[in-house]
């Protein structure tokens, strides 16, 4: 599962660099920023039809599994909400997804007041953030063969943390050191993208065992709520609390307001990140206990099959 959710994210990764590699091509062959973004988009629109066609062609929707029992979408939402490893990876994703937010809301203001990056200076950053994060989901997937996943993911965490603990010591000129924040955030983004899923995967699993029914569906719906949220409340934190530290982009930037962009930058998510830690640290869903599972599963179909007959 973790190789599967790896290959999708690598590509995923590595889509939006080409996407955006297209446009400063375009732009440097003489093209205007209005004809290279339009260009990007009707490579999406021929691509889209053929790929798309492709894959509802091939990729077929799953039989119901043997011990399914069908159920009321209330009963469903209760029965998923009472599922404790669920609940639990799913508050660790909220929160390290607001920590991701939060640096995703405030780059341009942290590159261009803080750091007074140009506008070259950050699209290479950008490149090289996204860039690190192919080589990171790599890594992580290595990993994942010799260590639990979710521990995996909780150190990934912790290395994030280190680095972003820098970026308040960053001022005016620091590109250079930003550049080694910037490498070592985006190899924990690999983390971030492949293994939660995969774990998600692993409870969907594990609800199947525990209530005899498949609520894999119900289960990613409520893991995609929750990425749209992280994201609106990374937005809800980040400005009000530039705004009553005194940030505003239309008076003179002194020191105590840089600071103050900086902290929230990077201070608020190794907040979030810990709190996200300390949960996904001790999930009980270790890969021996998977294991188990897989094989329960497999006997009750056996079991419900031969009785069928």
């Amino acid at each position: 599962r973790t190789q599967v959710t790896s290959i999708r994210e690598g590509f995923m990764l590595s889509g939006i660099l080409l996407a955006g590699a297209v446009p400063a091509l375009a732009t440097l062959s003489g093209f205007s920023e209005r004809q290279s973004i339009s260009f990007v988009g009707w490579v999406v629109v021929a691509l889209g039809a053929v790929l798309f066609a492709i894959l509802l062609r091939s990729v077929q929707e799953p039989n119901f599994p043997k011990l399914h029992r069908k159920e009321t979408a209330r009963a469903a939402m209760k029965g998923s909400l009472e599922n404790r490893p669920f609940i639990l990876l799913l508050s660790a994703w909220f929160l390290n997804g607001i920590a991701n937010g939060i640096p995703a809301v405030l780059f341009l203001l942290y590159m261009k007041h803080v750091l007074g990056a140009t506008e070259l200076q950050r699209g290479l950053l950008t490149f090289l953030y996204f860039l690190a994060g192919i080589v990171g989901i790599a890594i992580w997937f290595w990993l994942g063969k010799s260590i639990n996943k979710h521990r995996v993911w909780a150190i990934a965490m912790m290395i994030a943390c280190g680095a972003f603990s820098i970026v308040p010591f960053l001022g005016a000129g620091d590109i250079e050191l930003f550049v080694f924040v910037t490498i070592i955030t985006g190899l924990t983004l690999g983390a971030d993208l492949a293994i939660p899923p995969s774990l998600q995967a692993d409870i969907a699993e594990y609800e199947y065992l525990r209530s005899r029914r498949d609520r894999t569906g119900l289960l990613f719906a409520f893991w995609s709520m929750a990425t749209k949220m992280s994201l609106a409340v990374s937005v809800a934190v980040s400005f009000p609390l530039l705004e009553y530290l005194g940030f505003s982009t239309e008076s003179n930037l002194e020191e105590n307001n840089i600071l103050a962009l900086s902290v929230i930058y990077s201070v608020a998510p190794i907040v979030f990140k810990i709190a996200a830690i300390c949960i996904v640290w001790q999930y009980p869903l270790t890969q021996k206990k998977q294991l188990v599972i897989q094989q329960r599963i497999a006997k009750l179909e056996d079991y419900d099959m031969s009785h069928r007959l």
